[in-house]
């Protein structure tokens, strides 16, 4: 939605987006190092790096994704320093040093709910918890409390204000795991609001230490094929299929002779189809930052492929469950 928001930025402004925001946000509100283009990012000195658990669940950097076409939709990077120009003009009703930005109406639609939506529970959210334009908002103690979260491949992040103590603040980490960024949220507003109910590092470590047991023990469980072959000539499966949301994705020999899956418009789903059992293939991507997976083929009576289905742990912004795969 956002991505749709800076086209209709560039046509109302006859600017670009990244344009656009740098005169109209970051040069007024002095974020003179936030960036919104690749190129510039990338020739920064000092500029964080993501990072993110490789195959060994060693904490590892990656290289960042270019990002320039999700920007609107949170592909831009900045500093805890120049964020707080940000969360003042917000506070301060659209309005720095003595010059308005954004107009306090359109502030005040902005942190109004517009829909009631209890993303989950406490401590963090109550069944008044709604949504604004672009804010979740919850009433605790007495406060709205204002805020989002957001990540992208080994980066994660959250900002939160209390509007009515004209206070905010944001924690940027580069790496992937929210926890650390909830935690440290949680650890704040029990300081704040002398409430204990935000005390939750137990439950975090818990649920932390789990999560990394599910994923040290997923290889080793996909790891043992069964003792099967495909009902399906390898021939067969070749070719082009598509996705009506995504596009092309297309099965080929590699250059090694092995079957391999690749997504027409992103290199990082690219790889090897190892037979797993019967019909389905266990996917091994390349890219370390994506979890190993499973293509099951179905095809009709007559043994012709009509498609198939991934079973893939979702990654971040990407719903593999949303895919309708069908042969072209």
């Amino acid at each position: 939605m956002y991505v749709v928001a800076s086209e209709i930025v560039k046509k109302v402004s006859g600017m670009t987006w990244d344009k656009f925001l740098k005169i109209r946000v970051f040069d007024k509100l002095k974020m003179n190092n936030s960036i919104s283009i690749s190129t510039e990012r990338e020739s920064n000195t000092n500029l964080a790096q993501p990072h993110i658990w490789n195959e060994d669940y060693e904490k590892t950097s990656i290289k960042q994704e270019k990002g320039d076409n999700l920007a609107p939709g949170g592909f831009i990077y900045s500093s805890s320093i120049e964020m707080s120009n940000y969360m003042r003009l917000l506070l301060n009703n659209g309005a720095i040093d003595n010059d308005t930005i954004v107009s306090p109406k359109i502030i005040n639609e902005i942190f109004k709910p517009q829909i009631i939506y209890p993303i989950g529970g406490a401590p963090f959210y109550n069944e008044f918890t709604s949504y604004g334009f672009g804010w979740w908002l919850t009433p605790k103690n007495g406060h709205k409390i204002i805020e989002h979260s957001g990540g992208i491949d080994g980066m994660s992040v959250n900002l939160v204000m209390v509007k009515d103590m004209n206070l905010g603040f944001v924690i940027l980490t580069n790496e992937a795991e929210e926890p650390a960024t909830f935690l440290l949220t949680a650890k704040i507003l029990e300081k704040l609001f002398d409430d204990e109910s935000y005390d939750i590092y137990s439950r975090v470590k818990d649920y932390r230490n789990q999560n990394l047991k599910k994923k040290k023990d997923s290889p080793n469980q996909i790891s043992k094929t069964p003792n099967t072959i495909p009902s399906l000539d390898l021939e067969n499966t070749l070719g082009k299929y598509i996705d009506k949301m995504y596009g092309d994705i297309l099965i080929n020999y590699t250059d090694s002779g092995e079957l391999g899956i690749s997504f027409s418009h992103s290199q990082v789903f690219r790889g090897k189809l190892e037979h797993w059992h019967f019909d389905t293939f266990k996917i091994d991507w390349y890219d370390f930052r994506v979890p190993n997976g499973f293509l099951t083929f179905n095809f009709n009576s007559k043994r012709e492929i009509l498609g198939f289905s991934i079973d893939q742990d979702n990654l971040l912004d990407v719903d593999f469950g949303e895919l309708e795969i069908k042969k072209n």
